[in-house]
Formats: C-alpha cells, sequence, structure tokens
C-alpha cells in the first residue's frame, strides 16, 4: 500500500512511496512549490537510526533463493502438465519470476559475502557521520521532527 506526501505548508503533493522502503542519506527535502524543508519519510540517517541486521542476514538470503527455487520448480512442474497454451505461458511466468527471484537471493549474498555491501555501507556510516557532526544539521533535523532513538527511549522511561 502506497502513501502519499504533501507539503505541510502549501500542500502541493510531493512523493508517492512505499513505507517499506528505506533509503539512507540526508532526509532533508525542498518543496518544489514553496521552497520550504521537509522530512523525506523513506530516507534514514543511518548515524542517527543504524542499520537494520536484516541488511546483511544470510539467512534471508538464503531463504530468498530458496524461495526462487520452489516456485521456478513449480512453474516447471506446472509447464510438464501443461496441454494448452496459456498454461503453458503461467508455467514459463512462474519459471520466469523464480529464476529472477532465485538470481536477485545469489547476487546480494555473493555482496555479503564478498563484503561488498558492507563497504557500501560503511562509506554511507561515514558521510551520515559527517553530516551528523554539524550542530546546526541535527537541530535542524529535530525541528523537521526527525526522530531521534534516545528521545523514543526517554519518552518510554518516562510513561514508565
Amino acid at each position: 500500500m502506497s502513501e502519499k506526501l504533501s507539503c505541510a505548508h502549501c500542500g502541493q503533493h510531493l512523493l508517492t512511496y512505499e513505507p517499506r522502503e528505506v533509503k539512507y542519506g540526508n532526509p532533508i527535502r525542498t518543496c518544489p512549490n514553496c521552497g520550504r524543508e521537509y522530512l523525506d519519510p523513506r530516507v534514514r540517517e543511518m548515524a542517527i537510526s543504524g542499520v537494520p541486521g536484516k541488511e546483511f542476514s544470510k539467512a534471508g538470503m538464503l531463504l530468498c533463493v530458496a524461495v526462487g527455487a520452489v516456485i521456478a520448480l513449480y512453474g516447471w512442474y506446472k509447464f510438464g502438465q501443461a496441454v494448452r497454451l496459456p498454461a503453458e505461458i503461467r508455467a514459463g511466468c512462474y519459471i520466469a519470476l523464480g529464476a529472477v527471484v532465485m538470481l536477485g537471493g545469489i547476487v546480494e549474498l555473493i555482496r555479503v559475502l564478498t563484503g561488498t555491501k558492507q563497504k557500501k555501507y560503511d562509506f554511507l556510516m561515514e558521510e551520515s557521520q559527517q553530516r551528523v557532526s554539524n550542530e546546526s544539521y541535527v537541530a535542524k533535523l529535530k525541528f523537521l521532527g526527525y526522530p531521534f532513538p534516545e528521545e523514543e527511549q526517554a519518552g518510554n522511561d518516562q510513561s514508565s
């Protein structure tokens, strides 16, 4: 389910996004209509939010490969049973989809095992730490409502 983001000041439609979509970088954007700043909900400041462990989960990558294999095998099975053209086309789609999922899982697993993915995240973390070391940048993030973990903890401690 996608969500829409509009400028709080002028109402200009800014973007449509998937809530699970996550990017890392500077979340501060400028409205093209009124020029005011807002937070892009897709973007996380890595030095503040951290990196989810699932980004490096070998088990998750292997699961992706296994699911792709099951989808492809199901397609192959259906292809063997197919007599009519539409069923053959459906079976071919299962095989292709399964192959794509398997390939994606294999590529991500290779990136994790070779350290390529870790290098990318190390670089993004270094950039993020440089931005967060700037006090005015952090103040702007807080002003715009960026969630800081220590503030969430403090809120939870007060409610106990």
